[in-house]
């Protein structure tokens, strides 16, 4: 938002057959909206976004990556971001296209 308000921004709209076909090819992308109000748009506006995933070494103990990943999926309601409702474990390794730390994935197996 902050460059809108330094310069003239047009948004442009993604098309649901190009973003699905991005999707497709690039599956770390998702179907999103940009709300109405942000950066001045007065209606809502389909886009694509990128999954956010947390990455680490492989010297992570084992113990602490799980923590960290049950940490995050247990307090998911105290997550401010905007984005923050739609990050749930069942959905979790959708697109991932890296090895997942043991840690983590024992954690996932879990559920």
């Amino acid at each position: 938002e902050a460059l809108g308000a330094t310069a003239d921004v047009r948004i442009v709209p993604v098309a649901a057959d190009k973003a699905e076909a991005l999707i497709a090819k690039y599956p770390y992308y998702a179907v999103d909206t940009i709300p109405a109000g942000t950066y001045g748009l007065e209606s809502e506006v389909p886009t694509v976004s990128v999954l956010a995933m947390l990455a680490t070494t492989t010297d992570l103990p084992e113990e602490v990556a799980y923590g960290i990943t049950k940490a995050i999926y247990a307090n998911t309601d105290k997550i401010s971001h905007a984005k923050g409702s739609l990050i749930k474990a069942e959905t979790a390794l959708n697109g991932v296209g890296i090895e997942v730390h043991p840690g983590a994935q024992k954690f996932f197996d879990e559920q």
